[in-house]
């Protein structure tokens, strides 16, 4: 999720509470409170009042006045929004995890932001779970810290490495075979499961899109990129790899429903797209069409190739092959 998208959604969610606690206040001053413009909160009340319980009757949607010509907003029915969202204790410590987790994946002053988040966590904890009578101490409010098995080193220059774009070459151990291979591969994303992380890589040895335990990554380097000799060979090992083909440039569609594939990906959200509507347009760099046309199958339409009307074509194709492989 992009910046934009997280602090609306942070501004969506206080803004019905605040409202129905300052009934009658105008547009302009609500607009004032959560820096933003007049014509942004309007958006975003026209956002609110399609929202409500699950049915999404008349009677579940929240129901606001906002549209008389003096400018006041009246909450006819906030639903259950009359308060702030509160974390239960669950969620803190749900949240608590894949921040531990995060923060090793972190660089920088991120480590400073998700520390301060963590202890503010750590204390709203404490503060939602009484002490048992009876009892002299309780653990709650403590912190919650998950470490995962990976060199915290090796694990920086991954991420690194997935956010700029930049190839890395890596000693890696295969389990199954017990060997320890050299490769140079382009990192994509990250994915934890079970403390375990992963990274999912473009690796130029298989020439494919393949994932790595990091913890099995023995050692790991930057790969220069300043005209030198290391350069040379990144570039061969790249035209060797990928069969001397450029890489594709891709425009598509996203659903709301697959958002989180801007975050998982090398996707750029095109500048004028209303973060607030079902689709945004955005652009990818393929390097392996082979792959990107199973992740556009996998999305089941939440995912729509606009161009090239090669790439198109062969979505389309391999959708056709796949609905007659099942059908025979």
């Amino acid at each position: 999720m992009t910046a934009p998208s997280t602090q609306r959604l942070a501004r969506l969610l206080s803004l019905v509470p605040w409202l129905t606690r300052h009934e009658g206040v105008t547009i302009t001053e609500a607009a004032e409170h959560f820096g933003v413009t007049p014509e942004q909160l309007e958006k975003d009340l026209w956002l609110v009042v399609c929202c409500g319980l699950p049915g999404h009757g008349p009677e579940q949607l929240i129901d606001i006045q906002f549209w008389d010509d003096d400018g006041h907003i009246d909450v006819v029915d906030p639903q259950t929004l009359v308060a702030p969202a509160r974390l239960t204790v669950e969620e803190a410590a749900t949240l608590q995890v894949g921040l531990s987790i995060l923060q090793t994946l972190a660089t920088g002053d991120e480590h400073e932001l998700i520390e301060a988040t963590m202890t503010a966590l750590t204390e709203a904890t404490a503060s939602l779970v009484p002490t048992a009578p009876g009892l002299a101490s309780t653990h709650v409010g403590m912190p919650i810290r998950t470490d995962l098995d990976s060199d915290p080193a090796i694990m920086s220059l991954v991420a690194g490495a997935a956010r700029k774009g930049q190839p890395l070459e890596i000693e890696y151990y295969a389990a199954t075979s017990d060997t320890v291979s050299r490769r140079l591969i382009w990192p994509q994303r990250i994915i934890v499961s079970n403390t375990v992380a992963y990274v999912e890589a473009w690796c130029g040895s298989a020439g494919d899109i393949r994932t790595f335990r990091t913890d099995r990554i023995r050692s790991a380097r930057t790969v220069d990129d300043d005209g030198s000799a290391g350069t040379a060979t990144l570039e061969s090992r790249r035209v060797e790899s990928r069969s001397g083909t450029e890489a594709l440039e891709v425009d598509v569609r996203i659903h709301r429903n697959a958002r989180w594939l801007v975050d998982s990906y090398d996707f750029t959200v095109s500048g004028d797209s209303d973060l607030g509507s079902a689709w945004v347009s955005a652009s990818i760099s393929v390097w392996n069409q082979r792959w990107f046309i199973r992740l556009v199958l996998s999305m089941g339409g939440d995912l729509v190739v606009v161009a090239p009307q090669v790439l198109r074509d062969a979505v389309r194709t391999a959708a056709q092959e796949g609905i007659r492989a099942n059908a025979g």
